[in-house]
């Protein structure tokens, strides 16, 4: 996964986050701001939402008194505080820190904000008179900012206040000579003041210190994912990890459905209108719509299946279970398998690197892979994605062989092609009938196919002959998808996931990811694997 995060919106990062008052308070000269009355009055919050930078790397913070903070980056990578204990959890793994000094906690136990975002919590900064510094309009408001340099940090703290309400909007550090409308180093913004925040929030619960809650491992269609702390609907994709109270939704027309696999070993299959809450690894919530529930031989514990009200059905035993929720909200299984289901079970793939199926002594046997090639071009938030990959033939025949490839949801094919002998020979894009008549008159001329079939959902294949022995099959197939934008970065995923690979190994593996915007870049970054990484101001 790669993310490049534009300068089109200002990063912030927390300096002194959640300073948020009415400044009458504890104000002696009307001019003048005390910022430890600011501070004290903060403190009487019991929780608050902030959005802020450190590092160049945006966040969400939210924090519950007494002592307890989520510093969450992503829905899949947060850090939580709770009072001397740290934990860090990245796509379902969770590190925990040894005990550290209590620096973010004050004598009462409460968050200091000052000490957990590294400054003093007491003596200069606490004890600093900040100036009036004019007015000034900050993210559409008009403000009054107030400032004061802070030599030992070398540092200049500007705080904006609403200028009809009094009420803090923002605070910044800039370099001491900056000017106040200059862009700052670190920054927050108050998002809410006693906002309503879920105990599990921060909460590290042992199953995702161990394994995690579960993961998408396959999708049809368009499925979106809205977590617990979120209002917005993400498109997911093949991968993306899950997290203890995420939202689930397919719609009712088209073929969309997706696989979740748990870590308690239940796998779920979500389609037809369905509207689903993973509770925790043993337990989900159906509203609306249908599922598909399979317990395989490895899970452990009781699967619980919650409806839209007070329902609860257990199951213990193994085996596939379908239900789904009636117009009048009840909780109702049923025996026979849906055309959804049918469909999506006949068109899904478990190899997202591709696979070639030939048939080998009368089984179909996937040859494996020698080479994979992988170079992504993005230009803005258009991305294309060129793979080229070899299948070894390690037999004495000739095959013929039907090579299977599963494209991300949001992506469309552009080119397919095939070498033959040093030549590459590019195929034709065509509806399934057609293709198989051509492939048919290609054959009796003994001519080496290239045509490639949609079967459905976001699954292509194509015929593939010849495959000489003791030889290598080389392909190449090309897609486009828009890229998602959210929290002003743009993110790209590719997915290495392959069963086969445990027993064949790559020989060799190889991706090169080229990023081209015409707003420059603020970073590139990969969370999930390391890169070595070279950039421009506009590409990298």
């Amino acid at each position: 996964m790669v993310l490049f995060p534009l300068r089109l919106v200002v990063a912030c990062s927390v300096f002194a986050a959640g300073l948020v008052a009415w400044f009458s308070a504890g104000v002696t000269d009307a001019n003048r701001v005390a910022l430890a009355d600011v501070l004290k009055e903060i403190s009487t919050a019991d929780t608050l939402h902030l959005q802020v930078v450190r590092a160049d790397r945006a966040a969400d913070v939210y924090v519950r008194q007494p002592g307890r903070v989520r510093w969450e980056q992503s829905s899949t990578q947060y850090e939580i505080m709770d009072g001397s204990s740290f934990w860090r959890v990245d796509n379902g793994r969770v590190a925990e820190s040894a005990p550290a000094a209590p620096r973010w906690l004050n004598d009462a136990g409460g968050v200091d904000l000052l000490g957990l975002l590294n400054l003093p919590a007491t003596g200069p900064v606490r004890d600093q008179v900040l100036q009036p510094a004019g007015e000034h309009d900050y993210a559409g408001r008009r403000c009054r900012v107030y400032s004061r340099t802070l030599p030992q940090q070398a540092l200049r703290l500007d705080v904006y206040t609403d200028l009809k309400t009094g009420r803090f909007v923002a605070m910044a550090a800039r370099e001491p000579a900056a000017a106040v409308d200059a862009p700052p180093v670190t920054e927050v913004r108050l998002v809410a003041l006693n906002p309503k925040l879920d105990e599990q929030q921060f909460a590290v619960s042992a199953t995702l210190a161990d394994r995690g809650v579960g993961k998408v491992t396959d999708v049809q269609g368009l499925v979106t994912l809205r977590p617990r702390v979120s209002d917005r609907w993400t498109l997911i994709s093949r991968e993306t990890p899950l997290e203890p109270g995420d939202w689930v939704r397919t719609t009712l027309r088209g073929a969309h459905a997706a696989k979740l696999t748990l870590s308690s070993g239940q796998q779920i299959i979500v389609g037809l209108g369905a509207l689903l809450e993973v509770v925790d690894a043993n337990q989900i919530r159906l509203t609306s719509g249908e599922v598909q529930i399979e317990r395989t031989p490895t899970a452990t514990g009781e699967f619980v299946l919650l409806g839209p009200g007070s329902e609860r059905v257990a199951i213990a035993d193994t085996g596939k279970k379908l239900f789904r929720v009636t117009t009048d909200d009840k909780l109702q299984p049923f025996p026979q398998t849906p055309l959804w289901l049918a469909g999506f079970e006949g068109t899904t793939a478990n190899e997202s690197l591709g696979s070639l199926i030939v048939n080998i002594d009368g089984r179909n046997e996937p040859l494996t892979v020698g080479e994979h090639r992988v170079t992504v071009d993005i230009r803005d938030q258009i991305a294309r994605t060129t793979i080229e990959e070899t299948f070894v033939n390690r037999t004495a025949a000739r095959l013929e062989g039907q090579f299977h490839f599963p494209l991300p949801p949001d992506a469309s094919i552009s080119g397919f092609g095939m070498w033959i002998g040093n030549e590459l020979v590019e195929a034709d894009i065509v509806e399934k009938q057609r293709a198989r008549e051509i492939y048919e008159t290609i054959l009796r001329e003994k001519r080496d196919p290239g045509l490639l079939e949609w079967t459905g959902g976001n699954l292509f294949k194509a015929r593939v002959f010849p495959i000489e022995p003791f030889s290598e099959k080389r392909i190449k197939i090309t897609y486009t998808q828009v890229l998602p934008l959210r929290a002003n970065r743009y993110r790209y995923s590719y997915g290495l996931r392959s069963e086969l690979l445990q027993k064949f190994p790559l020989r060799e593996l190889s991706l090169q990811v080229n990023v081209h915007s015409a707003l420059p870049l603020k970073s590139v970054t990969s969370p999930t694997h390391t890169c070595r990484t070279q950039a421009t101001p506009h590409s990298a």
